[in-house]
């Protein structure tokens, strides 16, 4: 008998929880970057729609009020900014990410107090004016929201909060932990 197999599997189950998958922007209709060094105040001036994640893995220490409701504090979720900043145009399309959304968030004042949710590298610009101009709509099924965003200076902004993927250390602690001890029990 050998415990080379069991090995295999308590590494396995410590990895699988170790380096697990973030909830991503994964396609639709929006070009797909890396958080800008600057958002807003006419930097993307293209007729572009674009999206970017933020960050990852975040727990929530207080409720996080969000359009229409609010996500509870503890809740691990991560953060996507989607941009719209055109000299003047419109655009409908989908951003569909890999999780469902639980929240998106297009007025001004909860934009900035979100902020804490931002990309660190990035400067978010146009404090007053961030968020979505009258006639502009978005629309949530699932894991996908659809846009439609007509844009002037200094354009259409808004956050998406999924659920994050990313387990919490004490969740991945103890899932390594019965791993291991099932490894063990086959030896």
């Amino acid at each position: 008998m050998t415990t080379r197999p069991a090995t295999v599997a308590a590494v396995a189950a410590f990895s699988t929880v170790v380096a697990p998958a973030a909830a991503d922007v994964i396609g639709g209709d929006a070009t797909i970057v890396a958080p800008f060094a600057n958002v807003g105040n006419n930097n993307q001036q293209m007729n572009v729609l674009y999206a970017f994640n933020e960050q990852r893995g975040v727990t929530l220490t207080m409720d996080l009020a969000v359009d229409g409701g609010v996500i509870a504090a503890g809740t691990v979720v991560d953060s996507h900014y989607i941009v719209y900043d055109p000299v003047n145009n419109s655009v409908v399309g989908d951003v569909i990410f890999d999780d469902d959304i639980l929240g998106v968030i297009s007025e001004t004042s909860i934009l900035a107090a979100s902020d804490f949710l931002g990309a660190p590298s990035t400067n978010y610009l146009n404090p007053g004016l961030r968020g979505l101009e009258s006639g502009d709509s978005y629309m949530v099924n699932g894991d996908t929201i659809t846009v439609r965003f007509s844009a002037s200076t200094p354009g259409d902004y808004v956050r998406v909060i999924t659920l994050s993927k990313i387990p919490t250390p004490g969740a991945a602690a103890t899932l390594a932990l019965g791993g291991l001890v099932a490894a063990r029990r086959r030896r």
